[in-house]
């Protein structure tokens, strides 16, 4: 069972972040922190280098097998035998309120462990080796040409989002989306029928479809991604914030990979075309 909604959680979400868990998830978590290897998550290992998947393991706590039972002679009674499930599901709660997980990388040894404080009706992450943002910053490392100097704004994102500090990341990733409009508004201004004045004074609406031809199409398409973020530099608290954060970041992603893909097909395009009139110079 791979990337269950407790397993992207316990893998991907920030410090102090919570999850809900319903009656239906409690097998579900009882396998996880007893260390079923069946139960597995998609992660960037840091020292392979390289995605990998993750298995949960046991990891040795306090010795409980003896707690409840009772001995006379040969024999062996279970006094909880006759509790019903949700006492039996309290006592797991009770017992593993505090707990590491443990994960270990397919590939090697490496190992990830993950921090959790249970409820009954809750998981909160409290903590996770190696960091979150180490995890996930090699994934974005293929903007780092691309954003230049801007690079640092999305792996600041990226570091406030796992310490759950959710509007300082919008404040960065709405940054990027800006600089994003600004290059391409000075890499076309002599084709735009507007001075860099007058469109400095339009509102992102309006830049957006100022520039329609030559942004990639998903801001086109979702011009309400600056609406999300403005909204939640200003309006929405952290834990808002933190919530719409993997959406936003991956829809910036997007819009980073279409204009990568738009230089590499330019690029090629120009080479190309170079290549054919050089031969039909010879012919």
């Amino acid at each position: 069972m791979s990337n269950s909604r407790i397993t992207n959680f316990l893998a991907s979400s920030g410090i102090y972040s919570e999850l809900e868990i319903s009656i239906q998830d409690r097998q579900e978590l009882k396998e996880i922190v007893k260390g079923d290897e069946k139960h597995t998550f998609d992660a960037y290992c840091p020292q392979c280098r390289q995605d990998s998947v993750f298995h949960f393991e046991f990891e040795q706590k306090a010795d409980y097998s003896l707690k409840g039972m009772c001995t006379e002679g040969t024999s062996t009674h279970n006094v909880f035998e006759s509790d019903s499930e949700e006492e039996k599901y309290s006592k797991f709660i009770s017992e593993n309120s505090l707990t590491i997980l443990t994960a270990h990388c397919s590939r090697a040894s490496h190992m990830f462990w993950i921090f959790i404080k249970l409820e009954k009706d809750r998981i909160s992450k409290i903590g996770q080796y190696p960091d979150v943002a180490l995890v996930q910053s090699p994934q974005v490392n293929r903007f780092r040409n691309l954003l230049g100097t801007y690079f640092i704004e999305l792996k600041t994102a990226l570091k406030l989002h796992s310490y759950n500090v959710g509007v300082g990341s919008f404040v960065y990733l709405r940054r990027i989306f800006e600089r994003i409009i600004f290059d391409k508004f000075n890499e076309h201004n002599d084709e735009l029928s507007v001075s860099e004045d007058d469109f400095a004074k339009y509102r992102m609406e309006g830049k957006i479809n100022a520039l329609r031809n030559y942004l990639p199409e998903f801001i086109v398409e979702n011009k309400g991604i600056y609406d999300i973020l403005s909204k939640g530099i200003h309006e929405l608290d952290e834990d808002e914030c933190s919530q719409h954060f993997d959406v936003i970041e991956e829809s910036i992603e997007m819009i980073l990979d279409e204009i990568i893909e738009q230089k590499a097909k330019e690029a090629k395009k120009k080479g190309l075309t170079a290549a054919v009139a050089k031969i039909k110079g010879t012919l």
